[in-house]
């Protein structure tokens, strides 16, 4: 995902990357159950919860440094 995005892996750690496989097993499974949302990985789950609770300008100020392509 970061080579398609033009973003580099700096700001993220190895440990929060999942393998496709995994990801799309776990897609998978959450469509079979008719779920529309599905969070893979207990790094992006708290992630996601803790963006929910965070004021909004903190979470675009973040997400900008996190997104931005690399030179």
């Amino acid at each position: 995902f970061q080579v398609r995005a033009g973003t580099g892996t700096a700001m993220v750690p190895a440990f929060a990357y999942m393998d496709a496989q995994t990801v799309v097993a776990q897609a998978m499974r959450a469509a079979r159950r008719r779920r529309s949302i599905c969070i893979n990985g207990l790094m992006n789950t708290i992630t996601a919860e803790a963006a929910r609770a965070a004021p909004r300008w903190l979470v675009t100020r973040i997400a900008s440094l996190m997104f931005r392509p690399s030179q």
